[in-house]
């Protein structure tokens, strides 16, 4: 029988996988994992673990009331899952990082081997999705598109991402240098000469969830769709937010920088396709 221990992070449920911290392989290593155990914990571990092999009702209870008690004792409530430092070779994370021992991480919701350090979770995944309907959009062969916010975050936030579309507020041509886009909600915008045939790209993860997107993808591929609405939507925190820091006070472990909180928002991106018929492609 496989092992807890011996299943690939990746290959484990979001709920027990969510939030990491590195900690470096070898007895060292070991120490910090079993840190946050209380000291009777591996012992009532190995007697509930071997009464469960039984699958009586006892040893499940033994098993259950271990669990409770390690997920207690842990950070003061956050469950958070010790990983090596060669595991953690197999993941994805930021430049610099990871730092062992010293910053929690947070998984992306579509992508189980990439980690973000949590103060910047919600920043990176918004900008990770903003940037999948982008790719999305040119690669339905979008020659005009244009980011306005509904709400939520606005143009101070969206001028600290890293999207496919230029400065923030300029309009970005091809060959044609940029010119001041109107004031208001609209944060970015761009206008290409793009003549790919057009196809959904390969690899997106918001993709399949997005029920909207699939139908401007099949309305541009199936019927030639010359203008577009698409909206990108971000309203769950997945837990991540402000109690997260104050759940850490007193340990060693920190969010990797400011955080930044969740705002619910949604911004809408319109524009126009290449006019070659693409119901024809």
């Amino acid at each position: 029988m496989e092992t807890q221990d011996a299943i690939p992070i990746t290959a484990r449920p979001y709920s027990e996988r969510q939030h990491i911290v590195v900690v470096p392989d070898g007895p060292a290593g070991a120490a910090e994992r079993d840190a946050d155990k209380p000291e009777w914990a591996p012992m009532l571990e190995k007697v509930a673990r071997a009464v469960a092999m039984t699958t009586s009702p006892i040893g499940y209870a033994l098993v259950k009331l271990m669990d409770r008690s390690l997920d207690a004792a842990r950070d003061q409530g956050i469950t958070i899952l010790p990983i090596g430092s060669d595991e953690a070779a197999t993941l994805t994370f930021p430049p610099g990082h990871p730092k062992p021992g010293r910053v929690l991480y947070v998984g992306h919701p579509t992508l189980p081997s990439v980690y973000y350090p949590a103060a910047s979770f919600h920043r990176l995944t918004f900008e990770h999705k903003l940037s999948e309907a982008v790719r999305l959009l040119l690669g339905l062969g979008a020659t005009h598109i244009e980011v306005e916010r509904e709400y939520g975050w606005s143009k101070e936030f969206a001028a600290r991402l890293n999207v496919p579309l230029g400065v923030p507020g300029e309009s970005v041509g091809i060959g044609g240098g940029t010119t001041r886009a109107s004031e208001g909600q609209v944060l970015f915008t761009a206008r290409l000469r793009n003549k790919v045939t057009p196809a959904v790209p390969s690899g997106l993860v918001w993709y399949p969830h997005e029920e909207t997107w699939k139908t401007v993808a099949d309305a541009r591929l199936q019927y030639g769709l010359q203008e577009f609405s698409l909206t990108v939507n971000y309203e769950d925190d997945f837990g991540v937010d402000a109690s997260l820091e104050a759940s850490l006070a007193g340990t060693r472990i920190g969010l990797g920088g400011k955080f930044v909180s969740h705002e619910a928002t949604s911004w809408r991106m319109v524009g126009t396709f290449d006019e070659a018929d693409a119901s024809s492609s």
